[in-house]
C-alpha cells in the first residue's frame, strides 16, 4: 500500500529549491544569518578573490599590460571566423534562392494575385484567391459567430491576397485629404466612440495643415502591409505553439532573440536578400513586430479554462472543432491584444525602415537628422505620435467590442 502523502498542493509536497546564497546564509531550519555574519562572509569571499588575483598581476613583466595574465587568449578568439562563415552562408542563400526572394519581392510589392497571374497556371489566379477568401470567411463565421466577423476576415484576406504595398500606398495617396479624415473618423466612432472620433479627426486635420498627410499615408501603407504579413504568419505559428509544447520550447528562444536583437541588425540580411527599397523595410519590420501576435495567440489558447475543454471533449468534439468553436473564440480578446502590440511595434520601425529606402514620416525624420533641421524632425515625430494614438485606440476599441467580449464569457 502506498503511504506517500498525496494531499495538499504540489509546492507542499516538493522540497523548495534554494539558491547557493540561501544555502550559505540559511540553515536547515530556515533561520538566516545575522547581518554582521553576512558582511563578514562577503568580505571573506572578496579577500579570497584578491589573494588569487594579486599574484597573477605580479607575474607579469613591467613592460607588459598588467592585465595580460587574466586576459582572454587571442588564439582562442574565433569571432572573425564565425563572421566569415555567416557572410558565406548568406551569400550562398542569395545565390541559390534568387527566384524565391524575387517571388517574395513581387508578392510584397504587388500582391499574391499579381504573382499567381505571372505563373501562367491552368487555373485563374482570381479563382484561387476567391477560394482562399471563402474558406477563411467560413472559418471566421464559425469562430466569431457573426456575419460582421466573417465580413471583416474576408476583407482582410482580400487585402492580403490582392493588394501589395505599392497598390495600398497608391490607394491611400489617391484618396482626397478629407476622405481620409472622414473614413478614419467613422472607424474611430464605430470602434471607440464619439469623443475619440473627434480627437482623431483633429489629429488628422493638424497633420494636413502641417503637410504630413501624404507622408502619413505612405507610413500607413508600410505599417498595414507589415501587419498583414505578421498576422498571416503569426496566427498559425501561435496556434501550433499552443498545441505543441515542443514547438513552443523551440520558438520561445527564437522569439526572445527577435525581440532583443537590435533592429539595425535585421536590415543587413534584408538588404542582401532584397536590395534597397521598401521590401527590406517591410521584412525587417515583420521580424521585429511578429513576436507579440505569436506569443499572445499561444497564451490566449493555453489560458482557456481546462474545464471548458474537458466539457467540449465529452461531447465528442474533434481537435479542429475544439480549436475553431471553443479555444479560438475564448482566446480572441488576447489575440486582438497581440494584434494591437504588433501594430505598435510595426509603427515604431518607420524611422529605421527609412534608412533602407522606405518613404513616409520616417524619411522626414531621417532627412531632418542629416540636415540638422530640428523643426522637420519634430513635426514628423508629432505626426508619428498622432498616428500611433489613432491606431492604438482603434485596435483596442475593436478588442473591447461586445461581440469580442462575449466570445470569452
Amino acid at each position: 500500500m502506498n503511504n506517500k502523502k498525496t494531499n495538499g498542493t504540489p509546492d507542499e509536497n516538493l522540497e523548495p529549491h534554494r539558491t547557493i546564497w540561501q544555502r550559505l546564509t540559511f540553515n536547515e531550519k530556515g533561520q538566516g544569518l545575522s547581518m554582521r555574519s553576512k558582511i563578514v562572509l562577503f568580505f571573506g569571499v572578496f579577500a579570497l578573490i584578491m589573494v588569487v588575483a594579486i599574484p597573477l598581476y605580479q607575474t607579469v613583466p613591467a613592460e607588459q599590460d598588467p592585465g595580460a595574465a587574466i586576459d582572454f587568449p587571442e588564439e582562442w578568439d574565433y569571432g572573425w571566423d564565425v563572421m566569415r562563415r555567416i557572410d558565406d552562408g548568406v551569400e550562398e542563400v542569395v545565390r541559390t534562392g534568387a527566384d524565391f526572394f524575387a517571388a517574395i519581392n513581387t508578392i510584397v510589392l504587388h500582391g499574391l494575385l499579381d504573382y499567381l497571374e505571372s505563373l501562367d497556371l491552368w487555373i485563374s489566379g482570381w479563382i484561387i484567391i476567391l477560394i482562399i477568401i471563402l474558406i477563411t470567411g467560413a472559418l471566421a463565421w464559425r469562430i466569431g459567430g457573426t456575419i460582421i466577423m466573417a465580413g471583416i476576415t474576408m476583407l482582410f484576406m482580400t487585402m492580403v491576397c490582392s493588394l501589395g504595398l505599392v497598390t495600398l500606398e497608391n490607394y491611400f495617396l489617391w484618396l482626397p485629404w478629407w476622405g481620409i479624415i472622414v473614413i478614419t473618423g467613422v472607424i474611430a466612432w464605430l470602434t471607440v466612440g464619439g469623443k475619440f472620433a473627434a480627437m482623431a479627426t483633429g489629429f488628422l486635420l493638424v497633420m494636413s495643415f502641417l503637410g504630413l498627410l501624404d507622408h502619413g499615408s505612405q507610413t500607413m501603407a508600410i505599417t498595414l502591409t507589415s501587419t498583414l504579413i505578421c498576422v498571416a504568419l503569426g496566427l498559425p505559428l501561435g496556434i501550433v505553439a499552443a498545441r505543441s509544447n515542443r514547438f513552443d520550447a523551440i520558438t520561445r528562444p527564437v522569439l526572445d532573440m527577435m525581440q532583443t536583437m537590435p533592429s539595425f541588425v535585421y536590415l543587413i540580411p534584408a538588404l542582401m536578400l532584397f536590395g534597397l527599397g521598401k521590401v527590406p523595410a517591410v521584412m525587417a519590420t515583420c521580424i521585429y513586430a511578429i513576436p507579440p501576435i505569436i506569443r499572445l495567440t499561444n497564451l490566449g489558447i493555453r489560458q482557456v479554462d481546462a474545464q471548458v475543454i474537458e466539457a467540449a471533449k465529452s461531447f465528442g468534439t474533434t481537435p479542429s472543432q475544439l480549436l475553431i468553436k471553443v479555444q479560438a473564440p475564448m482566446a480572441l480578446p488576447t489575440i486582438l491584444a497581440g494584434l494591437n502590440q504588433t501594430i505598435m511595434m510595426a509603427l515604431a520601425m518607420v524611422v529605421i525602415a527609412a534608412m533602407v529606402g522606405a518613404s513616409g514620416l520616417g524619411s522626414e525624420i531621417l532627412r531632418g537628422i542629416n540636415r540638422l533641421e530640428i523643426g522637420r524632425g519634430v513635426i514628423a515625430g508629432i505626426g508619428i505620435v498622432f498616428m500611433a494614438i489613432i491606431l492604438d485606440r482603434i485596435s483596442q476599441g475593436f478588442a473591447k467590442r461586445p461581440e469580442t467580449r462575449s466570445t470569452s464569457t
